[in-house]
């Protein structure tokens, strides 16, 4: 049996082999050597474990396999071959190691590398690296792993976004080139694997690379330190540094040792060199900050230098370097009057690139930042709530200032307050906290307890973290009942006649109002007896209660007055409390006035839901007293909207006319408020029976001209193109939540159902519905007036004509009329108060008819057919008209598309689809057509084309996440739904969703009582509330 080798692999040269320094080729054989414990050779299982100790195992496997390894017949490796192949590793030209990345990185089976690939080569080389490190019994601060999915994706971003883009090799070396650190990595891996130092280790400190610094924390043992770092993130933020700062990092400072404390923090940071701070927002995973370049000191002006960055480390990691604009670098002040007071990076005064507030806790970051080159704000809130802030010093250690200063000695304004008030400052003469002799200070806290008893302590690796937090929770009811009986009561809230009695640090502490009074140098932050005006005396007291007790029961009586405290006071809490409560009380009745109220009193999400239902339930909020009120510039934003959920112009018509004869005076703004009415999208009939002979209309010039436009667009619909208006755009309201109802289909033994279920988006569940009366697959399905409508179908034994509506206020099916013709695969769609069901198969043939049902009538009428017979095809209304697109006739399928017009009654041809499809999904979203899925006669389709009637133009989108024939496809809350169908081996019970703004399919849950086949049809629930219905109206 001949050597085993991959068939990539080509001998080196002499002179390539030579390119290994003596001294590493002889490491290389004494390291190769100890590892075959003195065979020549190595086992085939040993140098597995060999490669396992230094590299990820898919990136170990892949060296292995794909460099040209060679190996004999039983697997081992002969030390000639091993050197040949540390000949190619060690390579230092960019175009071989590119060559070394790609065959790594690449899919074998494709014949190039992509975007994607080299992801995940980086994700895992990271992981080799801190793999090598952990196994050579290195140690650090930052133990763990946090950070490599960051790092990596960091590393490969500039190569770009797109996965699928496929790089050449001078991609991958422009791309290696740029990315130092990278083949810094490659470097210290290869270099590990092969007994080898790391290239720069011996090199004078002022030289060296160093990847990882050395770390010692002066008080705590490594397993108790809770820092905000992984060596990951470590590794990258030290490769950003000047060269002379990454030998060494120290320990400066963190909150969750030293306490949350801004004083804390400025005595800890003070003189001790250039520093590394890391914030961590509260409620988030969000990890940002900055790396100064010299030392902090307090002063007005901003210092530092142009070596400084800022960088967010979670959920993305993004070094920003300076732009040049201007020298903002580093900023730290307090206790100013005219200056701000904390710590900040880049940008300018009250607008900081990102700043700590001298207030513990609170924090600001921009969204644009003119010093450094940040693309996004470093934290999504831009006034953040600090968790956690960290600071390391880097570098050497700067040469200590004879005395070290503590916050009095830096403000000395603040120790002259502590002498006027008799206060003694015990922490003259001590040192900061991470300078602590710690053998000292434990000898002299043992001297202070006095213990009778000698005992001998043993404390290095021991630390304690204390925190009792039902302390504050518990001094509070305390501090309520303390003022309940009048004791230690400092200030005195008048509203009106009434007096409440309460502490003024409570007040300032819960209270930002009180707060801003009592802690400036306003009148009365010295006065005992405060005023306060317009809130009611008992909401004032209840809120001074809350602030004590953190309770507010909330009220039909007091809601209002209680909304109108909090806003004042600045309680967004209870404001948001009282919005919630409001939210729920919502009816078209009060709705307008809600949103005004709430809108008025600062509460926008309220405004925002109040004005989301007004839009849903528009018909039933246009009955009511309060729309009358309105003046005319809240009607025309109302009837402007592009989402407003009517079924047909008409309401807003009969909406804005009752409006204007509420008032005599509203003549002169009908004409203007006319321009937002969709004139063209209204019928003939009801343009000459209701509009034309309105009087308003016949008295208005301007009015008459809107009414010949609406006319001009049905009596000449080639020239339509050329009227495009928002007026001629259908509303389109996306908010409104509806049901999507699965009907008949076939069940695992493909016999026809009559189940029916429903999909609740709210929950995210499928729920059984009632049963139709008859057995039903290939059945249309439509909804008209609210009710859901099956159409033909096979029952199993033959096609059919019946038709069943189902009432889902009632939820019980009927029968109704059924239709001329026998139709299963029959498409169907409502336009102007008419179902309208087209072509299908009748058991013989594929059928051009077309018939229309009208629902209040309970009668069936024959339309105009189509120009093809059309089996299995998509059915949908589109901007007025009733679209057929594919199909087929039994001998071929189409690609065609007709529209129907019915008020020419006449069918016209539509530019094609891209893809011949029969048994597909169509359905409008946005004022745009899709088709999706189906069958082309040779292949099951999970392709997606989307039709824009302004262009004219097909265009291909995101392919479903399958192949789905016979596929249901539907509109709900701005998306597109694709339910069940079949993949050409099974019928599908799958369903997926489709955003247009990311162009993404995401499945969702499945069907619990179908296999495929089903019909499908959404019913809007109209109101976000049960208790009204489009009829209710004020008494």
């Amino acid at each position: 049996m001949g050597a085993k080798h991959s068939s990539g692999s080509k001998e080196l040269s002499s002179s390539e082999l030579s390119r290994i320094p003596l001294e590493e080729s002889n490491a290389i054989k004494e390291g190769f050597s100890k590892a075959c414990r003195g065979s020549p050779k190595c086992p085939g299982e040993d140098f597995n474990k060999l490669v396992k100790r230094n590299w990820e195992t898919s990136l170990g496997d892949a060296l292995i396999s794909r460099l040209g390894l060679k190996r004999d017949s039983d697997g081992s490796i002969a030390f000639k071959d091993f050197q040949t192949f540390s000949a190619k590793l060690l390579t230092r030209f960019t175009s071989e190691r590119a060559k070394i990345v790609i065959q790594l990185a690449k899919d074998p089976t494709k014949d190039r590398v992509t975007i994607g690939d080299l992801k995940t080569f980086t994700r895992n080389l990271v992981k080799s690296f801190m793999i090598g490190r952990t196994n050579r019994g290195e140690t650090s601060w930052f133990d763990g792993d946090t950070g490599i999915p960051q790092v990596s994706e960091s590393l490969v971003s500039s190569a770009g976004t797109d996965d699928t883009k496929e790089l050449s090799n001078d991609d991958v070396s422009t791309w290696l080139s740029a990315n130092p650190l990278v083949m810094k990595m490659m470097e210290t891996v290869v270099r590990g694997f092969l007994w080898l130092p790391s290239g720069s280790e011996n090199a004078p400190t002022s030289t060296q690379t160093h990847l990882i610094p050395s770390c010692e924390h002066p008080f705590l043992p490594k397993a108790r330190f809770p820092t905000l770092l992984g060596l990951p993130f470590v590794t990258m933020l030290n490769f950003e540094l000047p060269l002379e700062f990454r030998h060494q990092w120290r320990f400066v400072y963190s909150s969750y040792l030293q306490g949350d404390s801004f004083t804390g923090l400025i005595n800890s940071i003070l003189d001790r060199g250039p520093t590394i701070l890391i914030v961590k927002e509260r409620g988030s995973d969000e990890v940002f900050g900055g790396f100064a370049p010299l030392s902090w000191t307090v002063s007005p002006n901003w210092q530092g230098n142009n070596t400084a960055f800022v960088f967010t480390l979670k959920p993305r990691l993004r070094i920003y370097r300076t732009t040049g604009y201007n020298d903002h670098f580093m900023y730290l002040n307090m206790n100013q009057e005219t200056m701000p007071n904390g710590l900040g990076m880049g940008g300018q005064h009250d607008y900081f690139g990102f700043w700590l507030d001298s207030d513990f806790g609170k924090g600001f970051a921009a969204q644009t930042c003119t010093t450094f080159n940040a693309k996004s704000p470093l934290c999504s809130t831009e006034r953040f709530q600090v968790d956690c802030i960290e600071v390391w010093g880097v570098g050497s250690e700067p040469e200590k200032p004879e005395e070290r200063r503590s916050i009095l000695d830096v403000d000395p304004g603040a120790k002259a307050l502590l002498n006027m008030a008799g206060r003694a400052t015990h922490s003259d003469g001590l040192r900061n906290f991470s300078e602590i002799d710690i053998e000292q200070a434990s000898a002299e806290a043992e001297m202070s307890r006095k213990l009778d008893a000698s005992i001998s302590l043993d404390c290095d690796d021991v630390f304690v973290h204390c925190e009792q937090g039902s302390l504050a929770r518990a001094a509070f009811p305390v501090m309520e009942e303390i003022r309940r009986s009048g004791k230690l009561c400092d200030v005195t809230v008048k509203a009106a006649d009434q007096l409440i009695s309460a502490h003024r640090i409570v007040l300032a502490a819960t209270i930002p109002y009180f707060h801003a009074m009592f802690t400036h140098d306003m009148v009365e932050s010295k006065q005992r007896e405060i005023t306060i005006q317009g809130i009611e005396p008992s909401a004032l007291e209840t809120l001074i209660n809350y602030a004590y007790s953190g309770k507010v029961i909330i009220n039909c009586d007091n809601v209002q007055s209680i909304l109108q405290g909090a806003a004042f006071l600045q309680l967004d809490g209870v404001r948001t409390a009282c919005g919630e409560f409001l939210l729920k009380t919502i009816r078209p009745g009060n709705v307008l006035g809600v949103k005004a109220f709430a809108e008025s009193m600062g509460c926008a999400n309220l405004a925002q839901e109040a004005d989301k239902f007004i839009m849903q339930n528009f018909k039933a909020v246009a009955k009511m007293t309060e729309f009358l009120s309105l003046s005319k510039s809240e009607v025309q934003d109302i009837i402007a909207r592009d989402h407003l959920n009517v079924d047909s112009e008409e309401v807003v018509f009969e909406a804005l006319r009752t409006w204007a004869r509420h008032d005599s005076s509203r003549e002169s703004d009908f004409p203007e408020l006319l321009m937002y009415v969709r004139l063209p999208l209204l019928t003939p009939q009801y343009l000459s029976d209701r509009v034309a002979v309105d009087e308003f209309v016949r008295n208005s010039l301007r009015c008459r001209d809107l009414l010949d436009e609406a006319r001009d667009f049905h009596l000449m619909p080639e020239r339509r193109c050329l009227l495009q208006t928002l007026r001629t755009k259908p509303r389109a309201c996306n908010d409104v939540v509806g049901l999507i109802y699965a009907v008949g289909g076939l069940g695992k033994s493909g016999d026809s159902l009559s189940t029916v279920e429903y999909y609740d988006p709210l929950v995210g569940r499928w729920r059984m519905a009632e049963e139709m009366i008859m057995l039903r697959s290939r059945v249309g399905v439509g909804v008209l007036r609210n009710k859901l409508y099956a159409i033909g179908g096979y029952d199993g034994s033959e096609r059919l004509a019946t038709v069943e509506e189902f009432d889902p206020t009632t939820k019980q099916w009927r029968k109704v009329t059924s239709m001329h013709c026998k139709r299963s695969a029959v498409g169907a769609a409502s336009l102007n108060d008419r179902l309208y069901v087209c072509g299908g198969y009748d058991g013989v043939c594929s059928l051009n008819t077309v018939e229309c049902f009208d629902a209040k009538r309970n009668v069936w009428s024959m339309a105009t057919s189509m120009s093809k017979h059309r089996s299995a095809a998509g059915v949908v209304t589109f901007q007025q008209n009733i679209y057929a697109l594919g199909g087929h006739d039994g001998v071929a399928i189409f690609d065609s598309v007709e529209r129907f017009d019915p008020n020419l009654a006449q069918w016209f041809p539509v530019t094609p689809m891209l893809t011949r499809r029969c048994r597909l999904g169509v359905a409008v979203l946005n004022n745009l057509m899709y088709a999706c899925g189906g069958y082309d006669g040779s292949s099951y389709l999970k392709s997606v084309e989307v039709y824009d009637v302004t262009t004219d133009v097909w265009k291909y989108l995101a392919p479903m996440n399958a192949a789905r024939s016979r596929v249901a496809l539907v509109t709900n809350m701005g998306k597109l739904w694709a339910i069940g169908g079949y993949d050409g081996t099974s019928t599908l019970a799958t369903m997926e969703t489709y955003d247009p703004e990311k162009d993404v399919w995401t499945l969702a849950p499945s069907m619990c009582a179908h296999d495929g086949g089903v019909g499908v049809g959404v019913i809007p629930v109209t109101s976000l509330h049960e208790g009204f219905d489009d009829s209710d109206e004020d008494p």
